[in-house]
């Protein structure tokens, strides 16, 4: 009896040692395949966040004039190999038009003969000047080498008339992955 309560007790501690050989190597193998898992899990990441609009920001300003009753501000045309998101147009118009002018904000794209209209808004008059603004969501796009162009209009000539655009958006990287056409 004692020599079967041996012979089982070293069975009991050679199953033990085995497990826990078993358990060893699985985190052995563990340790050795998850670095891949990881560095494709990394890498996958990076590829989702190429079109984060915080990746390329866009910011321009842009002042005009419009003495004969309208200007036009051209901005930089959009590089090769990118695509232009303006996201936020908003602006400041002073004038010295009477009450109840057209005041006719645009934003477009070169070649274009219609744009995006954009609202304006009377704030009040001070010592013979009257002033609008907008501030608002816009969606244009702009495709390699053209510009947007930033478009003051006014129902009137001969004014003394200010106008300052701020457009905001974000440069998609056309390189990384094409960009479809815009469908206009």
């Amino acid at each position: 009896m004692k020599n079967r309560l041996h012979t089982l007790a070293g069975a009991v501690k050679n199953v033990a040692v085995m497990g826990a050989a078993f358990v060893l190597v699985g985190l052995v193998a563990g340790v050795f395949t998850a670095g891949p898992a990881i560095a494709q899990a990394v890498r996958a990441a990076l590829v989702a966040n190429v079109d984060d609009p915080g990746r390329i920001p866009y910011e321009a300003i842009a002042d005009c004039q419009a003495p004969s009753g309208s200007c036009n501000v051209f901005l930089p045309a959009v590089p090769a190999g990118k695509r232009l998101v303006i996201t936020h147009v908003s602006s400041s118009v002073i004038t010295n038009v009477p009450g109840g002018t057209l005041v006719f904000p645009q934003l477009r794209r070169n070649g274009d003969v219609s744009g995006a209209f954009l609202p304006t808004t009377f704030q009040g008059s001070s010592l013979g000047l009257n002033y609008f603004i907008f501030n608002q969501p816009a969606l244009a796009y702009y495709d390699p080498g053209q510009s947007p162009i930033a478009l003051l209009s006014l129902d009137a000539s001969g004014s003394t008339t200010f106008a300052h655009f701020i457009l905001t958006g974000y440069m998609i990287d056309c390189a990384t992955g094409p960009c479809a056409a815009v469908a206009h």
